[in-house]
């Protein structure tokens, strides 16, 4: 009998996917499988390319979704349907307004995609939707609320706050002015009502909320901008603070206007970065500068600037990357004319063709690469090369292959990643659990005079207890280092190791394929299509047949009728 190696074990837990295509509970009829037009099998992966005509994949916080034109459009249409994708299958949301598919609208919501929809033929009142990016499920937020005379409406939320930024066209002296304001939902009275009226003539654009703050970027007739702070009043008389030092004249403009953690307003007036107080009264000017050389959309300044939550990060014109937490700045150092940034809520990854680095937003390196990454989820990071390669690289097993030519490579998953193909077309990944497995740190080692292998590791040494264990963890004996008596006893001896997880095992006698979990259980491998999935084709190929005493610790844990049951739990870790 052998004690199992828990340390090595015990940081993974087990974990069940919540929505699996074809087994969730309420909304399983709603997954489907991806239909694919080819596949190509790899040792740790295997890639498909998928039969759809769109490419387009927008990544919502966390959460990947593909993007096709409406089933229910009959000529020009400006709706679409969503597929979210999680676990090598998608659902279906249909009917989305073009308006409200904004990866940077969604990131103002705190990743939630909320917008609104006229509820009557004569568009005087709307209904503001929400959809669950986790189950697909639309809700309705606001129901047949109020609001007249708009031409169009973007919603932007604060926990139970619903905004609604609106725009018309405004008549002035015999010229069609474009015009827009702020509304809020007032649920006591359950009808939006104007933020704060502005009696002149302005264009106003809601940049940050907070707690009942709105910080609103107005655009005058001659062009001129200012930005103003709006405080929601729900009884008594609307407030509004004209922020000092914001007037901008017409060939100008102010960009990034983003509320930090400690209340004050950070901004890029034209050119400079600015800090307010948190009364608003007084403004700073900095000497750090953005850069406006870069090609760049008018409405979309993420090649220049950008902003999550109370953070924000810009290049500046010689192209230097900085990240502004609110009251400390970092510069993260020189990615280049071509270099690439993202933005995320924890970290910031950036690169440039051969070389490429994400980092906490302490500004401490995580991980550095040889490639420019592109998304980031959990320990799984993607890229390009610069040969025009989509990267993987499993920063906990320490694997990275490159997975074929394209661009624009997302993570949507621990296990799935897609990208557009050099071809136009919409390829898919799927790693194998070997790719995210970490083979064993320790080296075995054994003395001349006795038969028995350790695995030493630093100052520690575990016992091997037998060969199948030792076959879990290494391919050949060859491995084994001959050491002497008086270096094997200056090591720690720890737990004995066990069955390396993600094992695929057999006892004697038996029939069923069990793998062996991080939770230290057996997990029955219920059908060889599961077994693909998990571990690719190959798998007959990597099962150990082993004694019933070799097994006799390991409880039965749960089947794995799917092959996301065990994403997580048959994960292997390192002898640390």
């Amino acid at each position: 009998m052998f004690k199992r190696q828990s340390l090595i074990l015990a940081s993974l837990a087990v974990f069940i996917a919540p929505f699996v295509p074809g087994f969730a509970a309420g909304d399983a009829a709603s997954w489907s499988e991806l239909p694919t037009v080819k596949t190509w099998e790899y040792g740790d992966y295997r890639v498909d390319r998928l039969n759809t005509m769109s490419n387009v994949v927008l990544k919502f916080n966390d959460t990947l979704v593909r993007v096709d034109r409406a089933d229910s459009c009959k000529g020009s249409c400006d709706l679409r349907d969503l597929y979210i994708l999680q676990n090598g299958g998608a659902i279906k949301v249909t009917d989305v307004p073009t308006s409200a598919i904004d990866e940077q609208q969604v990131l103002k919501n705190d990743g939630r995609l909320v917008y609104s929809e006229f509820s009557d033929d004569a568009k005087t009142h709307v209904n503001v939707i929400e959809v669950d990016l986790a189950t697909g499920v639309k809700s309705i937020l606001l129901d047949d609320v109020f609001l007249t005379n708009v031409e169009s409406i973007t919603i932007t939320v604060d926990d139970d706050m619903v905004y609604a930024e609106t725009t018309f066209d405004h008549s002035l002296a015999n010229e069609m002015f474009p015009q827009s304001s702020i509304y809020v939902y007032n649920p006591r009275y359950r009808r939006f009502e104007q933020l704060y009226h502005q009696w002149q003539l302005q264009l106003e654009e809601l940049m940050d909320v907070q707690d009942g703050q709105a910080i609103v970027k107005m655009t005058f007739p001659g062009g001129e901008e200012q930005l103003w702070v709006y405080d929601y009043v729900e009884f008594g008389e609307q407030s509004a603070t004209a922020v000092a030092d914001t007037w901008t004249p017409d060939v100008e403009d102010i960009v990034g206007a983003h509320f930090t953690q400690t209340g004050s307003i950070e901004f890029f007036k034209m050119y400079a970065r600015n800090m307010t107080d948190k009364t608003f009264e007084t403004t700073t000017a900095y000497a750090e500068y953005l850069n406006w050389f870069r090609s760049y959309n008018t409405e979309d300044l993420r090649n220049i600037v950008q902003v999550v939550d109370h953070n924000m990060v810009w290049l500046t014109p010689e192209n230097e990357l900085f990240l502004s937490t609110g009251n400390v700045q970092y510069d993260l150092g020189a990615i280049g004319g071509d270099g690439t940034f993202l933005l995320r809520e924890d970290k910031i990854l950036f690169g440039s063709g051969t070389a490429g680095m994400v980092k906490n937003l302490s500004g401490a390196t995580v991980v550095e690469l040889d490639f420019t990454p592109t998304d980031i989820l959990g320990d799984v990071i993607v890229g390009e090369n610069a040969s025009g390669q989509v990267v993987y690289r499993n920063t906990t097993s320490g694997k990275q292959m490159v997975l074929g030519a394209g661009t624009n490579a997302r993570v949507s998953d621990d296990r799935h990643v897609y990208w557009k193909g050099s071809d136009g077309r919409l390829y898919q990944a799927t790693m194998y659990l070997t790719a995210a497995m970490d083979t064993a740190d320790g080296v075995p080692v054994k003395i001349a005079t006795s038969p028995r292998v350790y695995v030493q590791n630093g100052d520690t040494i575990a016992y091997i207890p037998n060969e199948d264990v030792y076959h879990s963890w290494y391919e050949s004996f060859a491995n084994v280092v001959t050491i002497s008596e008086s270096q094997m006893a200056g090591y720690t001896p720890i737990a004995d190791i066990g069955f390396k997880p993600g094992a695929l095992v057999r006892v004697d006698g038996g029939s069923k394929i069990y793998v062996v979990g991080s939770d230290n259980e057996l997990h029955w491998l219920v059908s060889s299509e599961v077994a693909n999935d998990l571990f690719g084709r190959n798998w007959p190929n990597t099962v150990l047949m082993v004694s019933s005493g070799d097994v006799l610790n390991y409880p039965y844990g749960a089947s794995i009728t799917t092959a996301n049951d065990m994403a997580k739990t048959v994960m292997a870790a390192t002898t640390k």
